[in-house]
């Protein structure tokens, strides 16, 4: 029991350490400075203190809300980090109560529409510390939250469910792929997760939420399964799920059925990618540029560059002789770069030129995105 009581001590500290587990890098070059509010002690280096007061406020502000949504009635002090040393989009919270932050990400305008970063991560990770703190039990921390069970759909969802609302990029266009490519099981916890709290909600109320999390067995423990049919009077977890996908796919495919067909709208061009993640075509439409895969195994994206091989006969002359032309491919295609890039291609008005967003490390270590320019003809 000893020895079980240090290993839990010590995961508790090693993974309470900071930003420096998801990027590598520690920035000693950076001094630290704290503010202090009612319920939050606030940590922020040089050039930040302004994001640091407003995200101070704005803990303040929701953290009535988050504790209400859980039945709550007090927490113990909590810890936020914040740091703009990398650009990372994202945050993550520790049963520790502290919570470590990335601030000041521009990408995020895009799948929050107009809503503002600092708000929407500082909320959603505030509520993932009500979750621990309304599930935890006598059990030391980790033990007690791989005893419970409960999957990430649930905690991630859970967090969304309460501080955001439904979108496009949170997480319709998600489930429009997945549904369509039958792989529900391999969404992402905060896409699946969302919908089946909006489904969860929608069927047993919000009641059962906090019914949910407050439940504990004769031993003082909480168990997901047991408390999930319990609170839905006796609906198991995985019958919710496949009720979950059954609901999905009468949606989505009904959304689809009233679409017109992709030949309908215009013609359709195959992409020469194993696994593509964007694409832009030049203005002469001669080239198309890539951000994907060369093939299934590889680990980093490419950057990749294909062209309409012109030399073949056009439409017009294979009718002369009476051929049936051939759907144009783009072939010839070469990696012009590799590592991580955003999804943004862009071609110059003459075409020769691409410029492309490119993560790497910067000064001290940061690890930042760049804009790169490609000059197509050396």
């Amino acid at each position: 029991m000893k020895r079980i009581f240090l290993i839990a001590i010590l995961a508790s500290v090693i993974f309470g350490q900071g930003t420096w587990l998801w990027s590598g890098r520690v920035h000693s070059e950076l001094k630290w400075h704290t503010i202090k509010t009612e319920n939050f002690r606030v940590h922020y280096h040089n050039g930040i203190e302004e994001i640091a007061i407003r995200g101070a406020s704005m803990a303040e502000q929701v953290l009535p809300t988050l504790m209400k949504q859980m039945g709550l009635e007090e927490v113990p002090m909590i810890d936020i980090i914040f740091t703009t040393e990398d650009e990372i989009m994202n945050g993550y919270a520790m049963w520790t109560n502290q919570t470590f932050i990335w601030v000041d990400q521009n990408d995020a305008a895009i799948w929050l529409e107009n809503g503002k970063w600092l708000f929407q991560v500082l909320s959603h990770e505030l509520q993932h510390i009500m979750f621990f703190n309304v599930t935890k039990s006598w059990v030391p921390e980790p033990w007690g939250s791989l005893f419970s069970g409960t999957p990430g759909w649930f905690v991630e969802g859970l967090a969304e469910y309460e501080t955001e609302k439904w979108r496009p990029y949170r997480a319709d266009l998600s489930h429009k792929y997945h549904i369509f490519k039958n792989t529900t099981d391999k969404m992402d916890a905060h896409h699946d997760g969302y919908s089946k709290l909006l489904y969860f909600s929608e069927r047993f109320g919000d009641s059962s939420i906090v019914n949910l999390v407050q439940w504990r067995n004769k031993f003082g423990m909480y168990n997901f399964e047991k408390a999930f049919k319990k609170a839905t009077n006796g609906v198991t977890v995985k019958r919710f799920e496949e009720d979950w996908r059954q609901q999905m796919n009468t949606y989505f495919y009904g959304y689809r059925s009233q679409k017109e067909a992709m030949d309908e709208i215009g013609n359709v061009t195959s992409i020469p990618a194993s696994k593509m993640q964007s694409f832009a075509i030049s203005p002469d439409s001669l080239t198309i540029a890539m951000v994907g895969k060369m093939d299934s195994k590889q680990w980093d994206s490419s950057l990749i560059i294909a062209e309409i091989d012109t030399s073949k006969k056009s439409q017009k002359e294979a009718e002369e002789d009476n051929k049936k032309p051939k759907r144009k491919k783009y072939g010839k295609k070469r990696e012009v770069d590799f590592g991580r890039f955003g999804e943004m291609l862009s071609f110059a008005p003459c075409g020769n030129f691409l410029t492309y967003a490119k993560y790497h490390f910067g000064e001290n270590g940061s690890m930042i995105w760049d804009i790169k320019m490609l000059n197509l003809e050396t």
